[in-house]
């Protein structure tokens, strides 16, 4: 996310890797702003990819790990950022993870994934006030350009913005929507939905969108 530590994230990366996903976090250090100007677009993506590859095939790293399929992911601006690389990148990652968008006009508009052979996965909070001050058309803007048939939406009770990482209050550059329920309650609820629908397990709880 923007002006977000990559350290925020550490606990619910760590909470996805205990359950068997192997998880790289960007480091976007010192600008904290992930885009394609500062680093964080395709060619870091890729980069990370088949260092995580030639990790795997001279056993310095990761251990027994094997990558079946890729996907890649963001937390508000991180999550825009993630939609447009997806856009670069596919088939080569054939699952995109949003977690607390934001407002849509911050989508790449020369990218559309509506007839496009990715899955996707939107979380937000039902306290998360990014997503919750859209306006019905800004929401349809945003779904419209997600894969027509493929996309899974989710809204967390008593989520709230900054509650998919360990950060905050956020302030800026809006107030967040005080949580009802604990961070942990949060993450735990958000790890379980990403999981189900990484690995490909019954997502029949999850609504589709």
């Amino acid at each position: 996310g923007a002006l977000v530590d990559p350290l925020a994230y550490a606990t619910i990366a760590a909470k996805l890797s205990d359950e068997g996903i192997l998880v790289a976090v960007m480091n976007t250090e010192p600008q904290r702003l992930p885009t394609e100007k500062t680093g964080a677009g395709k060619v870091k993506v890729l980069t990370i990819m088949y260092d995580i590859i030639a990790g795997m095939s001279d056993g310095t790293n990761f251990g027994l790990a094997t990558v079946k399929q890729w996907a890649v992911g963001g937390h508000s601006m991180g999550a825009f950022q993630a939609f447009e690389v997806i856009g670069d990148l596919k088939p080569g990652i054939s699952k995109l993870v949003m977690w607390g968008i934001g407002k849509p006009d911050e989508l790449a508009t020369e990218v559309n994934l509506h007839d496009a052979t990715v899955d996707a996965l939107v979380i937000v909070g039902s306290e998360d006030v990014f997503y919750q001050q859209l306006s019905e058309e800004d929401r349809n803007a945003f779904f419209s350009k997600l894969p027509k048939t493929r996309t899974t939406f989710l809204e967390i009770e008593g989520g709230n913005h900054s509650g998919f990482a360990h950060y905050g209050p956020q302030t800026f550059p809006l107030k967040d929507g005080e949580r009802s329920i604990t961070l942990d309650e949060q993450q735990d609820d958000v790890v379980a939905a990403t999981i189900t629908f990484l690995v490909g397990e019954d997502g029949s709880k999850l609504k589709k969108q």
